[in-house]
């Protein structure tokens, strides 16, 4: 009886024992230059007495992702605040390590007389859908403003350039 169970047991670890194939057959991913565009649906909570509201509006992204899953780039967007009847534009930095990241930018709010500021986000990026969350200031007279952010990033990741592959993974 013990026979049987014991080469069933041992077939079983050969067959599922990693090989070489299975061993590397994780993501590629190789130093690349991507260009993400794409739309910010979201939700600002702003200071009183202005209304919370609904954010909309495009964002583009330029990102060096390297073979390591670590990225960092520059993103741009334009947002209509449905709130605070107002559009804020920002430009900024971003970076991250896998799927999570954080961009920091500055901030013009377009108004009468137009507002600058800044803004900084968490994000949980999962290549086309990202979802974030943060805080901006805005360096508004009397005194300043502060408000909130949260929603998705749903974009279209553009390769631009990607590295020739390392020669010993074609290597027989």
């Amino acid at each position: 009886m013990r026979a049987p169970i014991t080469a069933l047991a041992l077939s079983l670890g050969v067959l599922c024992a990693p090989t070489a194939a299975h061993a590397d057959a994780g993501p590629k991913v190789r130093d690349s230059l991507w260009l993400p565009m794409g739309v910010n649906l979201g939700y600002a909570v702003n200071p009183d007495p202005l209304s919370n509201g609904f954010l909309l509006g495009p964002e583009v992204s330029l990102v060096y992702i390297s073979k390591d899953f670590m990225w960092a780039g520059v993103y741009g967007d334009v947002l209509r605040d449905s709130g605070s009847k107002s559009t804020r534009m920002s430009v900024g930095a971003e970076a991250g390590a896998a799927i999570f990241g954080l961009d920091l930018g500055y901030v013009r709010q377009l108004s009468d007389p137009a507002t600058d500021g800044f803004r900084a986000r968490f994000l949980l990026s999962l290549a086309a859908v990202h979802l974030y969350g943060g805080v901006g200031h805005l360096f508004a007279e009397p005194e300043g403003q502060t408000y909130g952010e949260a929603g998705v990033l749903l974009k279209f990741p553009l390769m631009l350039v990607e590295a020739e592959p390392d020669d010993h993974h074609y290597r027989r």
